[in-house]
């Protein structure tokens, strides 16, 4: 019992149970729970879900592919299809140059196109930039990116991702007739609910990818043991999943003392107050990189006068 609890990763499905199980608990008995409790337990648990459709792109290898995908699957925090994510995700996996224009997770831009967006965007951007107005209007800016690049997708004549989209469509589709079903207004879940747990799982990678004119500088740790290190399942440790991307999220705090904690390119931050003590208001960055990292003149010169 013990050997097949380590080998298909035992942690990992007692939390996809908790959440799970506590969001469907939650919306059948909401009645009967305050408001003040039962709005945050229901941000947390949708956040919590999209850390574990990140845990079931990289872990979870001796259990099926198609076990995985319907693990995350059910479209709990509305905005993003999963296959969809899963793709981008690995794309940022094997991009060189994090915290760069082309990294598909990244919301810096290059020059050329930071030229050509509409003013009004651009403000929007550097707002972006500090961690309340990442909370405010990154969700919205990303949902934004991600529609408006699958919109162009199709106006091409590329319709290669409408599978995607057509079943993502119906499993929201379905969850919000269940919210309706049980009293929940599907609205108010995706303003109340889908939204703000967007935006708390935007804390997590706010810090955690910077850019730096040396790339093996640009992916941080954020050393917290709070519950947010439990919600997003020790990807705070950031260094350390990216070192070692198929490692187990409870596995990560020990490797992460034993091999990074003090051979990091970048300085650890101190837990998430450090964050928000640091850049609730004034921003991490300018949001224009050079797409070549490599021009040290160049980007100099970029860093220095924004």
């Amino acid at each position: 019992m013990k050997a097949a609890w380590q080998r298909y990763e035992g942690p990992t499905w007692l939390v996809a149970f908790a959440i799970y199980g506590g969001w469907v608990g939650l919306v059948l008995l909401h009645r009967f729970v305050p408001l003040a409790l039962a709005l945050p337990l229901a941000v947390y648990l949708t956040a919590w879900q999209s850390s574990l459709q990140h845990e079931t792109i990289h872990a979870l290898r001796r259990v099926p592919r198609a076990t995985r995908v319907a693990l995350a699957l059910p479209p709990l925090g509305l905005w993003f299809p999963y296959q969809l994510y899963r793709r981008e995700h690995e794309r940022h996996h094997a991009t060189p140059e994090l915290a760069a224009p082309q990294d598909p997770e990244s919301f810096y831009h290059d020059a050329a196109s930071w030229a050509r967006m509409w003013a009004p965007l651009r403000a929007l951007y550097v707002v972006n930039q500090t961690l309340a107005g990442r909370m405010v209007l990154g969700p919205a800016l990303l949902i934004g990116r991600v529609y408006a690049n699958e919109g162009r997708r199709l106006l091409r004549g590329d319709a290669s991702n409408a599978g995607i989209a057509i079943g993502h469509c119906a499993l929201v589709a379905a969850l919000a007739t269940f919210l309706w079903w049980s009293g929940v207004n599907p609205l108010w879940y995706a303003a109340f609910v889908a939204y703000p747990a967007a935006a708390l799982g935007l804390v997590r990678s706010f810090a955690e990818h910077r850019f730096a004119l040396s790339p093996r500088e640009r992916t941080v740790s954020v050393e917290s043991r709070s519950l947010l290190s439990l919600l997003f399942l020790n990807n705070n440790l950031h260094t350390a999943h990216h070192a070692h991307p198929s490692l187990p999220w409870y596995e990560l705090p020990r490797r992460y003392r034993t091999h990074h904690a003090r051979r990091q390119n970048a300085p650890p931050l101190r837990g998430y107050r450090t964050v928000v003590r640091t850049w609730l208001v004034r921003p991490i960055d300018f949001p224009v990189k050079l797409v070549n990292s490599d021009m040290r003149e160049q980007a100099l010169q970029l860093t220095t006068t924004r």
